[in-house]
């Protein structure tokens, strides 16, 4: 008997404990409906790695979010942009750091204490550090609601933890893991073989090649149809994506491997980086593939200037030696963090050929490991150490074209490799040319003759800037301002919300000022939608009389637009 009620106090000790972590561990989650993701860690983003999670909020705008764990706010930040409208939690106990972005509203406290910062600085920015324990947060307390602000694509929260220390984003699947459901395994949709550094060849050709994964059917698995023939220094990239049960989203590997011959001679995790780091997904990458065709081809082989830490002891940093006339077999694994795996095997023959790379005109030679620069009379570019992540044949070339003040150049592809960081770049252009200094600025030419500004300062004689893309760059200008496309003016006062769109073609928007009654009034700016919104306010402004709107929007070459107007409410 003694036995049996021992045993029955055991048990009971373990429920009581099991539910406590149960219920522990949904206290963690920031949201109080069944956790569905629509974007993962490390998943690939132009020019970086996606830091967090996305958790799904119903595709509404409202849903209540929660804090992680007990804490305190150390950072409130708004912006048009980015992250939009988020809140950062310290937990001390943890030594980890929480971050809610593209939230619609923050609960009252902060929600005040930003409000009162726009107010006293008449500004809709905001990037506030608060000092330890001013606005304390307990686990599982209301902090916000979800929405849309910034630049996401449509509502959702973006989730993530750092290390508090080290700024660092982490993986947050494993703190969330019980939530969360995935019994799908990643699938390889394409392999891509790329020549390196001018000593390999694949199919009889110089340049890359892809091969697609189509059905096998012999035995309904896939297979690639096409025979892939190499000789010298190969790299293999993949263009594969994972899934997760309930939802149609795609995602990205957490683990990809590569076996030559059953030797693993790759592989990469993502479980953290740091935001040094991100643009390295560039590297990651097959950036042509990318920039022309949206495509992500994820390589198995690393560029030498490429510091990403993700990857795990690889040989000869992937790339294969094609120096046998055999067969070669090459084998994937992927697997995302639940354990769910896909082997891919194939085989690329090795078969003796000349290799032969033709001489490049209008190209010179840069190097990943030095100071590299471009100098003519009237440009000058430098791109110093660490910018680059292998060497390249940097393309060059002069363009008139009458509509700009200085001619066009072409300071290597900006479809074809990526720079790591800002580079300086200077164009000459004579004083008397220009009517006012203020309105000209160094801008990149797109492929279909948009400008994209870049902030300038005229110096002796130079525009200067910093670049972080090739491309074709020119001095251009911009004389007109901006425009403002109100929304429904006449039914302001009934609706009780002040809407506006806003517009620059060349320099873009600056900034924007409005006021009601004489008095600075708080405008929301959607950078993504180009509008600016507010709902009135009794607190702000008196209600049941005629009131006076006064709107102006500056772009960056100083040009302003202005409207007025009044409305009763």
């Amino acid at each position: 008997m003694n036995y049996i009620k021992k045993n029955n106090i055991l048990f009971l000790l373990f429920f009581v404990v099991f539910s406590s972590l149960h219920a522990q561990q949904i206290d963690t989650s920031p949201v109080k409906i069944p956790m569905l993701l629509s974007g993962n860690f490390g998943e690939l983003r132009n020019n970086h790695f996606h830091s967090g999670i996305d958790i799904k909020i119903q595709g509404k705008i409202g849903l209540p979010l929660y804090s992680f764990d007990d804490g305190y706010i150390s950072r409130i930040f708004v912006s048009p942009s980015g992250y939009g409208n988020a809140l950062y939690i310290i937990h001390p106990e943890t030594g980890y750091t929480t971050v809610y972005g593209h939230m619609d509203k923050f609960f009252d406290e902060a929600a005040k204490y930003v409000e009162d910062y726009q107010y006293s600085n008449e500004t809709f920015r905001a990037d506030l550090y608060l000092k330890e324990n001013e606005i304390p947060i307990k686990k599982g307390q209301y902090i916000g609601n979800g929405g849309n602000s910034g630049s996401s694509g449509g509502p959702h929260l973006h989730f993530e933890i750092r290390d508090t220390k080290t700024e660092e984003p982490i993986n947050p699947i494993p703190f969330l893991e019980t939530y969360l459901a995935d019994n799908r395994s990643p699938q390889i949709r394409e392999i891509m073989v790329v020549p390196i550094n001018e000593e390999g060849i694949v199919n009889g050709s110089i340049t890359k090649k892809t091969f697609p994964l189509v059905t096998n059917k012999k035995n309904s698995g896939k297979t690639i149809d096409k025979e892939i023939i190499a000789w010298g220094k190969i790299g293999i990239a993949v263009k594969a994506y994972d899934y997760m049960d309930q939802v149609t989203n795609i995602f990205g590997p957490y683990i990809i491997k590569l076996l030559v011959d059953e030797e693993n001679v790759f592989e990469s995790k993502m479980d953290r980086f740091s935001f040094d780091e991100t643009r390295y997904l560039n590297s990651f990458i097959d950036y042509s593939s990318w920039r022309r065709k949206s495509e992500f081809f994820m390589k198995s082989f690393i560029d030498p200037g490429n510091k990403l830490r993700i990857y795990r002891n690889p040989i000869n940093n992937g790339i294969i030696n094609i120096d046998e006339e055999r067969d070669y077999k090459l084998t994937y694994i992927l697997s995302d963090y639940f354990g769910n795996e896909t082997k891919f095997s194939f085989i690329v023959k090795g078969q003796k050929s000349d290799i032969y790379y033709p001489e490049k005109p209008n190209t010179m030679k840069m190097s990943y490991d030095k100071n590299n620069k471009y100098v003519l009379d009237n440009v000058e570019l430098y791109i110093p150490k660490g910018n680059l992540y292998t060497d390249i044949d940097f393309k060059y070339g002069i363009k008139n074209n009458m509509e700009f003040l200085s001619p066009v150049y072409t300071l290597h592809d900006y479809n074809e490799d990526p720079l790591h960081d800002y580079c300086p770049l200077k164009i000459r252009v004579e004083e008397k040319s220009m009517k006012d200094i203020s309105k000209y600025f160094i801008a990149r030419i797109t492929s279909n003759n948009r400008k994209i500004y870049c902030k300038s300062e005229y110096k002796n004689g130079w525009f200067e800037t910093k670049i972080r893309d090739f491309g074709d760059y020119t001095v251009a200008s911009d004389f007109v301002p901006p425009v403002i496309n109100p929304l429904k003016p006449e039914q302001w006062g009934t609706s009780g919300k002040i809407s506006c769109k806003i517009s620059d073609k060349d320099s873009g928007i600056k900034d924007y000022w409005a006021e009601i009654d004489g008095k600075f009034y708080l405008l929301e700016y959607d950078a993504k939608n180009s509008l600016l919104s507010t709902r009135l306010n009794n607190k702000r402004i008196q209600k049941g009389q005629k009131h006076s709107f006064h709107l102006i929007v500056t772009d960056n070459c100083g040009n302003e637009a202005e409207y007025k107007t009044t409305f009763i409410w």
